[in-house]
C-alpha cells in the first residue's frame, strides 16, 4: 500500500503539488455534489480545519479550486474543483497510470488480497460482509 501511495505522491510532485494537496483535490473532485465544505475536507484528510483552510487557500491561489459560500449558511465555505484543477488531476492520472499498472502486475493474488484486507480493516469493513468474505477467499491457497 505504501508503494502505491508513494507513486501517487511522486506523480503529484512532478506537477508541483505535495501529496496532501493532491489528496485534497481528489477528495473535492470525488464528491457527488461537486462541492465540499472545508470542515468536511478536514475530516476526510484527517487534519484540523485551520490547516484545511490554509490548504484550500493554497489550491485557490494556484487556480485549482474555487471557493464559494453556502446559500443557507454564509459561514460555511464550499470548495469546488476548477477546470484547471480537473485537467491537472487527469494529467497526473495519465502519467502515473503506467507505473501503477506495472506495480499491480508485480504483486500476486495473495499480496493483493492482504492489501485489500488491511485497507478493509482500516475503513471499518465488517468482517461478515460480502466484501470481507470475498477477500478471505482470495487469501485461500
Amino acid at each position: 500500500m505504501r508503494k502505491a501511495l508513494r507513486i501517487l505522491d511522486e506523480g503529484a510532485k512532478s506537477y508541483g503539488l505535495d501529496g496532501l494537496e493532491h489528496q485534497a483535490l481528489l477528495q473535492i473532485a470525488g464528491t457527488p455534489s461537486g462541492a465540499l465544505a472545508i470542515h468536511s475536507l478536514a475530516d476526510r484528510l484527517d487534519i484540523v480545519p485551520a490547516f484545511a483552510s490554509r490548504l484550500v487557500k493554497q489550491l485557490e491561489s494556484k487556480q485549482l479550486i474555487v471557493r464559494s459560500r453556502l446559500h443557507d449558511d454564509k459561514r460555511v465555505i464550499l470548495t469546488s474543483i476548477s477546470p484547471k484543477g480537473m485537467d491537472l488531476l487527469r494529467d497526473i492520472d495519465s502519467d502515473i497510470h503506467y507505473e501503477i499498472a506495472h506495480f499491480q502486475r508485480g504483486i500476486d493474488r495473495q499480496e493483493r488480497a492482504a492489501a485489500l484486507a488491511i485497507f478493509g480493516f482500516y475503513v471499518g469493513e465488517p468482517s461478515d460482509s460480502a466484501v470481507a468474505k470475498a477477500i478471505r477467499q482470495m487469501l485461500e491457497p
